[in-house]
C-alpha cells in the first residue's frame, strides 16, 4: 500500500499500482524489509498491555476510571 499523506491524509487511494510511482515503491519495500532483519528486531505481541509499555501490569487506571490503550493494526498487509 502506497498514499500520498499530503493530497490524500485519509489515505482513500492506493498508489501502489502506479507505475510512475513503482521506484517509491520498491524503495519502502527494501526499507522495511532490512528493518525485519535487523539485528534485535523482535515483533511485539500487540495488546493493550504491550501497548501501555508496562510488560503487562496494566489494566486501566483505577484512580480515573481509565480503560488500558487500545491498539489497533492494518490488517490488509503489503503485497
Amino acid at each position: 500500500m502506497l498514499f500520498d499523506m499530503k493530497t490524500d491524509p485519509w489515505e482513500t487511494k492506493n498508489l501502489a499500482t502506479d507505475s510512475g510511482l513503482a521506484p517509491i515503491l520498491a524503495d519502502h519495500r527494501a526499507k522495511l524489509d532490512a528493518w525485519y532483519k535487523a539485528p534485535g528486531y523482535t515483533p511485539a505481541k500487540l495488546t493493550d498491555d504491550v501497548a501501555a509499555g508496562d510488560g503487562g501490569k496494566r489494566k486501566g487506571n483505577p484512580a480515573t476510571g481509565a480503560a488500558p490503550a487500545v491498539v489497533t493494526t492494518n490488517t490488509g498487509g503489503m503485497k
